[in-house]
């Protein structure tokens, strides 16, 4: 139900890529997923299995990642995130050379499992994506770069004014109130950002040879 053309940069690449229609994720929250992601195996294989209960937070060290396989075939390994469910707290770091993340920033809550601020521990996709940029300039060997964005997630992190369309839904006090319309801003926005990863790798002539 999306307005045609809100995210150019992704139906090109869908267009001339694989694209799959069909796709499930193994878990409904972040880092279970992401870790089934990395390791290819199910839950409870790999043995993370919740974000903020009581037990089942890590991935155990015992389980290799694509990041660990791809170090020790040589590879430069990165990871530059958007957002606390992908951080370190979690097992990730394993494996990656850079891991740009938000360590150390979370804590036990009264009632015992584990709390988070939202308005610090995520930041929007242009100040991701500057990261990423830099990190493509970094190093000449064959490369795996883990790149996380979150906007879309919530409107902590809105885009800047000149990327948000006129007549959002706002409050008595005209602060923006969450809406399809601010959402779709926030997905056109990362995806602007994403251009800009591909930009680079064009420029540095690597993008016809990056999956």
């Amino acid at each position: 139900g999306a307005r045609p053309g809100a995210t150019p940069v992704l139906d090109e690449l869908a267009e001339r890529g694989a694209l799959f229609r069909d796709a499930y994720v193994s878990a409904a929250v972040t880092p279970v997923s992401h870790a089934t992601i990395l390791t290819g195996r199910d839950n409870p294989e790999h043995g993370l299995r919740v974000l903020s209960g009581l037990s089942g937070y890590k991935l155990p060290s015992t389980v290799p990642t694509l990041a660990t396989t791809l170090q020790d075939a040589g590879w430069h390994t990165a990871a530059i995130h958007s957002a606390f469910p992908v951080s370190g707290f979690f097992g990730f770091a394993r494996g990656f050379e850079r891991f740009e993340s938000f360590d150390g920033v979370m804590a036990p809550s009264r009632a015992g499992t584990i709390s988070w601020d939202l308005q610090t521990l995520q930041r929007r996709s242009d100040e991701t994506t500057n990261l990423v940029v830099d990190e493509l300039s970094r190093d000449e060997r064959p490369f795996f770069l883990w790149l996380h964005y979150w906007d879309p997630h919530d409107p902590v992190k809105l885009p800047p004014a000149e990327a948000l369309p006129a007549n959002l839904p706002r409050d008595a006090n005209g602060m923006l109130l969450p809406s399809r319309e601010l959402y779709g801003a926030e997905v056109s926005y990362v995806d602007q950002q994403f251009g800009r990863v591909l930009q680079r790798l064009e420029e540095r002539g690597e993008l016809d040879n990056t999956i």
